[in-house]
């Protein structure tokens, strides 16, 4: 009985979580074409450029992109190892450069943000970019 009742437990709270998210809006584009998650009070997209990737810090509605007070720590994670990107803030946006050869690795992309000094959890995008 139990047993039974923490299965069920167990499924709902993975329901309930994943409802959740996409709930925020990462199981579509954002609204620059963009991968989204959501770290805290605000929402992250990622765009894969040419040269690089393109970070926006968007608030709760998807709006008013920034970089005043705010700062991104990105992480690719891939071949056991953690290659720390170096980016840059461009107008209203975040702009991290990547060689080709970093392009094509397989891993996990972490995202630390900070949005007009609200820190965010950190979020991971599977790489390279799919949604969720």
């Amino acid at each position: 009985m139990m047993k039974n009742i923490s299965v069920f437990a167990g499924f709902v709270l993975a329901t309930l979580c994943t409802t959740s998210l996409f709930a925020h809006g990462e199981d579509k584009p954002g609204p620059h074409g963009g991968f989204i998650r959501m770290p805290g009070a605000f929402h992250t997209e990622v765009m894969a450029e040419k040269a690089g990737l393109r970070i926006m810090l968007l608030d709760i509605n998807f709006q008013n992109p920034t970089v005043e007070d705010s700062s991104v720590k990105v992480t690719l994670k891939a071949d056991n190892k953690e290659i720390l990107l170096k980016c840059k803030t461009d107008k209203d946006s975040f702009f991290c450069p990547m060689t080709g050869h970093l392009r094509e690795k397989k891993g996990i992309l972490a995202i630390q943000a900070m949005r007009h000094k609200a820190k965010g959890a950190q979020v991971e995008y599977p790489f390279p970019l799919q949604q969720a």
